[in-house]
């Protein structure tokens, strides 16, 4: 069963998606403000503080940072630069996959 699509959310935007599972994929489609410095997208389970996913590009930085939160501690950091998948005020599409004990 899919989830249906959602257009034109405010921000900040919460939703809930039924689950996240192995073989789960989620298509995000939007646009970073052309000011802006760093935007995040967290996909958290509900009704708790852990994060499994923190997707976080930072323009200022020229980079992607990307973590989950268990427990209320921030785990380890993966780091990548931006390169141009991510342009301030241009429309982006990222995919995030579930496998079994992570996501790509």
């Amino acid at each position: 069963m899919s989830q249906p699509s959602i257009v034109n959310p405010v921000v900040p935007f919460t939703e809930h998606v039924n689950g996240m599972f192995p073989g789960r994929t989620f298509t995000i489609v939007g646009t970073a403000m052309p000011n802006a410095n760093r935007f995040y997208i967290n996909l958290q389970p509900h009704g708790g503080s852990d994060i499994a996913m923190h997707f976080n590009p930072r323009f200022d930085q020229n980079k992607i940072v990307l973590n989950n939160r268990e427990g209320g501690v921030w785990k380890n950091e993966e780091i990548h630069l931006l390169g141009s998948s991510f342009v301030r005020g241009k429309l982006f599409k990222l995919i995030i996959f579930c496998w079994e004990d992570s996501m790509e």
